[in-house]
């Protein structure tokens, strides 16, 4: 009894250090069961310790389960351990090179500043799996790092593959105009819109791209439409309060300013301050 004892003791410390190869290797039946309950609650709980715990656990016994390897992958992720993040998610890709796991490469050489990569990545998710995130997170990445050219290619690739997409065309837009490419950001706002998007984002950017080409009247029917559509966002009533002082609706502007002052938009505060100074100047108030 006392040398039975004795083994038990030391194959707890085996078991305790992690040798579980030595002495049970997990089914693919038991470790589709971790999966399944265990991992699956520890991600519910958003439970990382645990996570990484059953992830290593079952990489003990087969060291290339894909689920493991992208847990783990992404665990280092979130603690902004990006090169061993990427480690991980190689050593995923080649048990399963699917869009997924090449989006999480291309979003970690994002995050570590490797453009290249992030886009390569990202697009050849996009290649695999055509869905419009991977095009706009390329695309975002790109336009960050003011590479807008680069940055359309890539919507390109996505309208060509979605040419009815309004969304795309509406993305597309708002890169045209942040280049002052008012024109062209209008021409796909329309498209959008005859696609069938009907989208406050929409509205407001296309007030914008008709704002600066001095079509005010139609530029406030679409401030209008965005606000009705979406009160909540400040920056629509400073784009009025700009349109309203473009159209010498200096009173009007001034109460617009004041609403997006309120609701904590600096450059209203802004506005509202300059346009009060000069209509007190003037003796408008």
């Amino acid at each position: 009894m006392k040398y039975y004892s004795y083994a038990l003791l030391i194959l707890n410390l085996f078991s305790c250090n992690g040798d579980v190869n030595n002495l049970h290797r997990l089914s693919k039946n038991e470790i589709e069961d971790i999966k399944k309950h265990q991992l699956s609650n520890a991600a519910k709980q958003k439970n990382v310790a645990k996570i990484i715990e059953l992830s290593n656990l079952i990489l003990r016994s087969d060291s290339n389960d894909y689920d493991a390897l992208r847990n783990l992958g992404l665990m280092e992720q979130g603690e902004r351990n990006y090169n061993e993040a990427i480690r991980y998610f190689y050593k995923a890709k080649n048990s399963n090179n699917n869009d997924e796991i090449n989006m999480h490469l291309g979003t970690s050489y994002a995050l570590l500043g490797d453009n290249d990569s992030a886009i390569y990545y990202l697009v050849t998710a996009f290649k695999i799996n055509p869905m419009r995130t991977y095009i706009t997170l390329a695309s975002e990445h790109l336009r960050e790092h003011g590479q807008f050219e680069k940055a359309i290619q890539i919507i390109n690739i996505g309208i060509a593959k979605y040419p009815n997409d309004g969304k795309l065309l509406a993305y597309r837009a708002s890169y045209f105009v942040s280049k002052e490419d008012y024109k062209a950001g209008l021409l796909d706002y329309n498209n959008a819109e005859k696609m069938g998007m009907r989208d406050h984002e929409l509205y407001a950017g296309r007030a914008f791209a008709l704002t600066n080409l001095e079509k005010f009247d139609l530029a406030l029917t679409d401030i209008n439409t965005a606000i009705s559509m979406h009160k909540q966002d400040a920056r629509y009533f400073t784009l009025r309060g700009l349109l309203l002082y473009s159209m010498k609706d200096y009173n009007k502007a001034l109460e617009d300013f004041k609403i997006a002052t309120q609701m904590g938009d600096p450059q209203g505060k802004e506005n509202f301050e300059k346009l009060s100074a000069k209509l007190q100047r003037e003796k408008v108030i």
